[in-house]
């Protein structure tokens, strides 16, 4: 594997795990509503920690801010609309769905 090819594995895998932790916090805040307990809220402010300290990572390995904060934004829209509808049994409505589409459609356009 190529020096290039490894920075490109790393450089996504970096995305990918700030994509889930972002995710995961806005999951635990949910959950703290939901549950009435402090203990998730604190793991979800604590994640979001995490998701700048990646972040910083990520900008900092020189890093295009405006497609990472693209895609980044765009899986985050996305993923907790999939997560909301599957695990958190809340309602999407047609515009909503649309409005994730247009999302997928947009990350896949500023990759091109």
């Amino acid at each position: 594997m190529s020096h290039y090819n490894i920075m490109k594995f790393i450089t996504v895998a970096l995305l990918f795990l700030l994509i889930f932790i972002e995710v995961l916090s806005e999951y635990f805040i949910k959950i703290s509503i939901t549950k009435d307990n402090l203990n998730y809220l604190y793991l979800g402010v604590f994640t979001y920690l995490l998701v700048g300290i990646i972040f910083y990572f990520y900008i900092k390995r020189g890093e295009s801010f405006a497609v990472l904060n693209t895609i980044w934004q765009g899986a985050n829209v996305v993923i907790i609309g999939l997560l909301s509808y599957f695990i958190l049994k809340e309602n999407l409505s047609y515009k909503q769905i649309m409005g994730m589409f247009v999302t997928l459609l947009g990350i896949i356009l500023v990759n091109l």
